[in-house]
């Protein structure tokens, strides 16, 4: 091989190696600290309130830049007559069922719910790398190995379980209606075939996020009044019915203040109560 040969081949696997570094490289991004309103905010700041029990954040990737938001997790707000009007005209054109100006509104956003065959897919690819991963064991059968078998799922399994869960609900939501005379609306933001009509309550779609986007969390008590509270997670049954029981929200409006403006990691009055975490005893 000539000398021209052997520089050229040198050269081809210079630009090989140095185009392999940059590329491999990630790409660090600028993050971005916004408030709960999308104003920025310095890091230190946005860690103190996302400390806080008012406020959870989270990370949205842009093209150029990381923003982290916060979010309420936990809110008590006061809406115009006129909102809450145009929230039940939205929902009685999509509900099947008429909901009551004189109701108090309980409100369970969903992101996403998955059709027959998206939760066949995702089974399969959990099944799949169960049996590839280190925690899948072989089971032991009349000193033979086998590996674990993928259940066969019908989609007759996949409606009998969805009438079983709305059924299972449809109790819950007629104890509630009947106790504090409430109408329960289920908003998914992202449907993927999910069966939505049924006889036993209320869904909604809300592909376009106006509700979701105005409104942010899982669960939403919408009193006729205008007053609401929003909850971004879970929220038990005896917390929920905390709030339905009180008529007059002063109290938790002042307690929530209170949090907001303290920063508070565990909050005050009403807010403590909502956000403790349930201890399990030791002793059964």
């Amino acid at each position: 091989m000539g000398k021209l040969q052997l520089l050229m081949k040198y050269l081809f696997t210079l630009i090989y190696l140095c185009s392999f570094s940059i590329f491999s490289q990630e790409v660090k991004k600028d993050i971005l600290y916004l408030d709960q309103n999308l104003v920025p905010i310095s890091k230190t700041l946005f860690k103190t309130k996302s400390n806080s029990v008012i406020f959870h954040s989270r990370n949205y990737e842009k093209d150029s830049v990381i923003e982290s938001r916060l979010h309420y997790q936990l809110y008590f707000g006061k809406m115009s007559l006129k909102d809450v009007d145009g929230i039940l005209t939205n929902f009685n054109k999509k509900s099947n069922e008429k909901i009551e100006k004189s109701k108090t509104l309980l409100i369970y956003h969903y992101e996403t719910l998955s059709g027959y065959e998206e939760v066949l897919k995702r089974r399969e690819e959990s099944f799949y790398k169960f049996i590839n991963s280190k925690d899948s064991k072989r089971v032991s059968l009349n000193n033979r190995y086998i590996k674990p078998r993928l259940k066969k799922y019908t989609k007759k399994d996949y409606l009998s379980k969805i009438k079983k869960n709305a059924k299972k609900k449809s109790k819950v939501i007629t104890k509630v209606s009947e106790k504090f005379n409430t109408s329960t609306i289920h908003v998914v933001r992202n449907n993927k075939g999910y069966p939505l009509n049924n006889k036993y309550f209320t869904w909604i779609e809300d592909s376009t996020s106006t509700f979701q986007n105005k409104y942010h969390g899982t669960i939403m008590v919408l009193k006729p009044n205008g007053n609401y509270f929003i909850r971004y997670g879970h929220l038990t049954k005896e917390k929920i019915y905390t709030i339905l029981e009180e008529s007059n929200w002063s109290s938790f409006y002042t307690d929530w203040d209170k949090s907001l403006k303290s920063n508070s990691s565990v909050g005050f009055g009403i807010v403590k109560e909502l956000m403790k975490k349930k201890k399990i005893s030791a002793i059964q």
